[in-house]
């Protein structure tokens, strides 16, 4: 979508300028990954008077509870979600706890901030009941004999070095299975726009 629509990730890059230094520097200071820097463009695409239907505010689009759970105040004629420093250092405190909450798995950590924290361990918890898919075992002797050979005959592959997230199994809710790969493919394009086209 975004190498067909150029215009849209230009868009967010102008919309992002007042911010993103702000942003960037509380992400460095708390030694989070840069990425993270990008979860506004996909939230509010870095317009911070941005209301979800869900009543989610601000760049870092911040539903009430959690931002009251932790720590912005909303008031008659204040609502914190909509102030960029208060509204960041919530967004990225809470950010830190749901990667602590999810082992430093980072996919689980935005889709949790997406679905919520309940959301992703019940998907976690349905999927670890679903019974292992079954494997077929070949037993007939030329071709076990022939798969023997041919795997003594090809180099074994160097083992992955970085693990799979369990995010990609998971049966989460549609916004949250687009959400976090929109995430992912904006941070492969900042990362390296030229290799993206």
């Amino acid at each position: 979508y975004l190498k067909r629509n150029p215009g849209y990730l230009n868009l967010f890059v102008q919309r992002a300028q007042p911010y993103l230094y702000y942003i960037v520097e509380h992400i460095d200071r708390g030694r989070l990954p840069m990425d993270l820097a990008l979860v506004p463009m996909v939230e509010s695409a870095f317009e911070p008077t941005a209301v979800s239907p869900k009543d989610a505010a601000g760049l870092w689009q911040i539903i009430p509870t959690t931002g009251q759970e932790w720590g912005l105040m909303l008031a008659e004629g204040y609502d914190g979600r909509f102030d960029i420093h208060t509204s960041t250092d919530v967004a990225l405190r809470y950010l830190r706890y749901l990667n602590k909450l999810f082992n430093g798995d980072w996919l689980l950590a935005l889709a949790a901030y997406n679905a919520g924290p309940r959301a992703v361990r019940e998907a976690i918890a349905a999927h670890a009941a679903e019974p292992p898919p079954a494997t077929a075992v070949e037993t007939h002797p030329a071709v076990v004999l022939a798969l023997a050979l041919a795997a003594s005959a090809r180099p074994v592959a160097a083992p992955e070095t970085t693990p799979q997230s369990l995010f990609w199994s998971l049966k989460l809710p549609k916004e949250t299975q687009d959400y976090v790969p929109r995430i992912v493919a904006l941070a492969h394009i900042i990362a390296d726009p030229g290799a993206q086209g």
